[in-house]
């Protein structure tokens, strides 16, 4: 019974993450896109996953030491 609300409660808060991370990631790119053209960052000669991969260690962080 107890494995069972464990599992469940976990799975919710990695919903709540999931959200979080996605909610964040398109505050990143409102930013990015919004930014003057001289302040844009140069990611014409990374992949997109890199890219990807690059805003989520950020975000990560920022909701660590939050």
């Amino acid at each position: 019974m107890h494995a069972n609300l464990r599992k469940i409660r976990m799975s919710e808060e990695n919903e709540s993450f999931q959200r979080q991370l996605q909610q964040n990631r398109e505050k990143e790119l409102d930013k990015l896109q919004a930014a003057p053209i001289g302040e844009k960052r140069d990611y014409s000669s990374q992949s997109k996953e890199q890219i990807q991969a690059k805003l989520l260690n950020r975000q990560i962080a920022a909701m660590r030491s939050e």
